[in-house]
């Protein structure tokens, strides 16, 4: 075995080469490679490790290992880098063993680990190195040179993690979202705790529930106006996702741009104008005035005249695609002008309002001419600042249910008045009645969501009810209506009312989307079932208090300790507020999780 010098030209790939598969694979990577390390230092030929050849005819070596550095070669000799007579490293061996050398070589070599790749990546960008730069020696994208630079400001703890292989590359990517190495090793920690590691969760986590740019308010605002207006965007390198780092500023572009239409609205002659982000996306729900059709304009006159004329003459001629596709496009012009014929009587305008909602792709949906706003709630209705977040709506929202679920099936009358109640309002049709009922009765056993990072302890009570009532039916060998019968029919009455009694709690679907939509019945059966919320759930900086302003934070505390001076307390971090009221406010109960 030695090393010499050898010429592109007299080698070529042994047969004996046990690299077979995948040959191509990153290729220009590493040609990128080669060529960075050859003007580094020519003699090194482009090569860390020489290649590996057998003796052939002459001066003439076959490969057994270095296929691929080999490949890379020929393409700087296409490329005009180097020639046909450049020379490479290579070992020569014994033709003898080279099946033996080529396996070993090809089997027991490792890649370079992720972790220290970006972590080279690292170093290459702290000597001045620009991404461009790096991206030309490697012969990779930019984006993959950010994403590995990215990856290089995670904690250190979780990089040896990851080199311990306690994780993934895909969930290590999760923890880019954050450059607090603090708040990256308490989300693994918590996630170490059984929430495996769920990518939802650690984003929901990392980003301290930032928007998104698919949240419908980015789409509403649009990334553009939020940059314009003095906001900070964090990117996912791993992801399309972008995050908004500043809510209450796209909050606050959200609200002005509602504020203009409605002063456009109004100024059209509407008596009211009222915007609540999901209670008018359902326009049925709500009397309404209809639209008047109005005289033609004369040009719009003259178009349909036009536009009948043409379709008259498609209609004797033959039938082909174009011509298809050009009375298509006639109809749609048609219904639009007649559609815009229609419009709402000043009379109409001045006698009834119009109720705005956000549709979930960040467009406004418009119910127009609602004339009873008394059973709206929307009449002379003043704007009011939000207090609670729409995810922190929806998550004390779900906490609320979880106990309401566990109280009513846990009182099989009220669970049967309950279910009297729904069955009246669907069967009258009551006026309103899908909106005031808190049941839907489709029956479901199905376990609780897992991917929630937080229950309470009525859920887990009620999960474990739901184990015991399922217990008989699981024991049965058939799973088919005779023997589901039988089995029913040989319970005890008491054990079928708890079952039923059950099943109706899982019917409730009371879902609170805005602090405006009030429901009365959660408040009456808080009241009748004397329901302790804070037996099951208590506030917590991480349910509750972090989510809430430093204005609200200030009025629970003074509420609870009335010789604090508010000045004073208006001049704290919120941090310092949020952790005073975890400590001195535990009894406080959000007033969305009482109505």
């Amino acid at each position: 075995m030695k090393e010499q010098l050898i010429k592109i030209s007299n080698l070529s790939v042994a047969k004996e080469n046990a690299r077979k598969t995948n040959i191509h694979g990153r290729l220009p990577e590493l040609v990128a490679s080669m060529k960075s390390l050859y003007e580094h230092d020519p003699a090194t030929t482009g090569l860390i490790h020489p290649l590996t050849v057998i003796k052939a005819r002459g001066s003439k070596h076959q490969i057994v290992a270095g296929q691929r550095r080999y490949l890379a070669a020929q393409q700087l000799v296409k490329e005009k880098f180097w020639s046909p007579d450049s020379s490479l490293r290579c070992t020569v061996f014994d033709g003898k063993i080279s099946n033996e050398v080529s396996l070993a070589e090809n089997q027991v070599r490792e890649n370079m680990h992720a972790a220290d790749q970006f972590e080279a990546f690292h170093t290459l960008a702290k000597t001045g190195l620009s991404v461009t730069d790096i991206a030309a020696k490697f012969g990779v994208s930019e984006l993959v040179v950010k994403q590995r630079l990215k990856l290089a400001v995670v904690a250190p703890e979780l990089i040896e993690e990851y080199k311990n292989d306690n994780l993934t590359l895909e969930q290590l990517m999760l923890f880019t979202l954050s450059d607090d190495h603090g708040k990256q090793l308490e989300v693994y920690e918590r996630c170490n705790k059984g929430w495996a590691m769920n990518p939802d969760f650690v984003k929901r986590c990392l980003t301290d529930e930032k928007y998104s740019t698919l949240h419908k308010y980015g789409r509403f605002v649009g990334v553009d106006t939020y940059r314009d207006a003095g906001g900070a965007v964090t990117s996912d390198l791993f992801s399309e996702v972008e995050y908004f780092d500043d809510g209450a500023l796209l909050e606050k572009l959200m609200q002005d741009k509602v504020d203009r239409e409605i002063e456009t609205l109004k100024a059209d002659g509407w008596a009211w104008v009222e915007f609540d982000e999901d209670k008018y996306l359902y326009s049925y729900e709500f009397c309404t005035h209809r639209p008047q059709q109005r005289e033609f304009t004369e040009p719009e006159q003259n178009r349909l005249t036009e536009i009948e004329e043409e379709m008259e003459k498609l209609s004797t001629g033959p039938e082909t695609e174009k011509s298809c596709e050009k009375a298509n496009m006639l109809e749609q012009e048609q219904s639009e002008i007649n559609k815009m014929a229609y419009e709402y009587t000043g009379k109409q305008k001045a006698s009834s309002g119009v109720g705005l909602s956000l549709r979930y792709d960040g467009t406004l949906a418009y119910v127009k001419g609602i004339y009873e706003p008394e059973k709206t709630g929307a009449a002379n209705k003043k704007n009011t600042k939000r207090v609670f977040s729409d995810k922190l709506v929806t998550h004390l929202t779900s906490r609320r249910n979880e106990i309401l679920k566990y109280e009513i099936s846990s009182n099989p009358d009220f669970a049967y008045d309950l279910l009297i109640v729904s069955i009246v309002l669907s069967s009258l049709h009551c006026r309103g009645g899908s909106q005031g009922n808190p049941l839907q009765v489709r029956f479901s056993l199905a376990e609780h969501d897992t991917s929630i990072e937080e229950h309470t302890q009525a859920a887990q009570l009620l999960e474990e009810k739901r184990a015991g009532l399922l217990e008989p039916f699981t024991r049965l060998e058939e799973h088919d209506f005779a023997s589901v019968y039988t089995c029913v029919r040989s319970m005890e009455k008491k054990d079928k009312e708890e079952f039923l009694a059950f099943c109706i709690a899982l019917c409730f679907s009371s879902v609170l989307q805005t602090e405006s939509n009030e429901t009365v019945f959660v408040e009456r059966i808080l009241t009748d079932l004397d329901i302790d919320i804070l037996k099951y759930w208590t506030p917590t900086a991480e349910n509750c208090f972090r989510f809430l302003s430093k204005e609200k934070l200030c009025e629970i505390i003074k509420s609870r300790q009335p010789k604090q001076n508010e000045l004073a307390l208006m001049k704290k971090k919120k941090g310092e507020l949020v952790a005073y009221a975890e400590e001195k406010c535990s009894d406080y109960i959000p007033e969305i999780m009482t109505r």
